[in-house]
């Protein structure tokens, strides 16, 4: 770790560097995320970060961590007070891009919803901007907790001058309460593309809600990784559903496809990534588990155990969509995707 900056008695912002002080040995696009490897007690970890600094910059890459109550990650990253120690770092991942230039930054109005932390991938998207001289219109609705709590409030205010088309909003929720319809009405439309990303339930309500003024679905774009603990969670649920179908005598489950390609077998505890990559069939994914939300499925019979928080509106939940990241649970008969 190169750098240490205290945002809020929550939140720390750290620059990462490499060792030799060369250039990184990678570059990104501005709203993807890293993945870092932690060297906490128990031993190491690994931990997916968005970034937060500018694609631009070749020395360095920044990152925005919240200290979670009992997380092993953000607990060690907090509990560093100076530079160092090295941290391997792996990237870059995720689809949640803008790039400046492409089809979609032709979009009128490109809105930017941010609750929380889940700012840090789309103060990346602002700066990208800003270095290409982006004039179109821009609007950022931000929410968080409270007043004090407010993220990279310099930085926007300094971009208000580089970027001409920029609108920003900040809602303090313990007195505004979240985003809502009526703030997102005036700026969403057909040609609106959105990128949202901050407390599941908040992205659950707007996901439906953009619907209503005509947004696309296509042009709604999330990131929504779910907690710190969540890998070990998802390795207990493996485990606990290959126990349970050992129990019932079943061996295999069979995924049935709705193009007419041959059904996947998917082992009792195996995620149905991991089931079309050991026959080789192509599914759109990024962070390899289905925890950010790149490959989506559609359950249409059987159950089915995954982690869906702030993925999909309430409608399309109840259409049967779900991150791939799931696994096929006990007791089911087959089902189709």
């Amino acid at each position: 770790m190169a750098g240490i900056e205290v945002l809020t008695p929550t939140v720390r912002r750290i620059r990462l560097e490499p060792l030799a002080g060369d250039a990184m040995p990678f570059s990104f696009a501005a709203g993807q995320y890293m993945k870092v490897e932690l060297p906490v007690a128990i031993g190491p970890i690994e931990r997916s970060y968005s970034i937060c600094s500018s694609p631009g910059e070749t020395g360095f890459v920044e990152i925005a961590v919240k200290h979670e109550p009992d997380g092993l990650g953000s607990g060690f990253l907090h509990e560093e007070r100076e530079s160092g120690p090295a941290l391997r770092l792996s990237g870059p991942h995720g689809e949640f891009t803008w790039e400046p230039g492409s089809e979609e930054a032709t979009a009128d109005t490109l809105l930017l919803i941010a609750g929380g932390v889940g700012i840090t991938p789309l103060m990346s998207v602002l700066l990208a901007a800003a270095d290409a001289g982006h004039t179109g219109r821009i609007v950022l609705p931000a929410s968080f907790r409270t007043e004090d709590e407010v993220l990279f409030g310099p930085e926007i205010e300094a971009l208000r001058f580089r970027l001409p088309g920029l609108e920003v909003s900040v809602f303090a929720t313990d007195r505004q309460g979240w985003i809502g319809y009526d703030e997102l009405l005036p700026h969403a439309g057909l040609s609106t593309r959105v990128h949202l990303c901050g407390p599941p339930p908040m992205m659950q309500d707007l996901i439906g809600r953009l619907a209503e003024p005509g947004v696309p679905r296509e042009a709604v774009h999330t990131e929504a990784f779910v907690s710190g603990r969540s890998k070990e969670t998802r390795r207990e649920k493996a485990h606990a559903i290959a126990l349970a179908a050992a129990a019932a005598g079943v061996t295999e489950f069979m995924i049935d496809t709705v193009d007419g390609t041959p059904a996947l077998p998917c082992g009792p505890g195996q995620s149905v990534p991991d089931a079309a990559n050991a026959v080789g069939v192509a599914l759109p994914q990024s962070c390899g588990e289905g925890a950010c939300g790149t490959c989506w499925v559609r359950v249409l019979s059987g159950a089915y155990e995954t982690d869906d928080r702030g993925m999909f509106s309430a409608d399309e939940l109840a259409a049967g969509w779900r991150r791939a990241g799931g696994r096929p649970a006990r007791h089911c008969p087959p089902r189709t995707w």
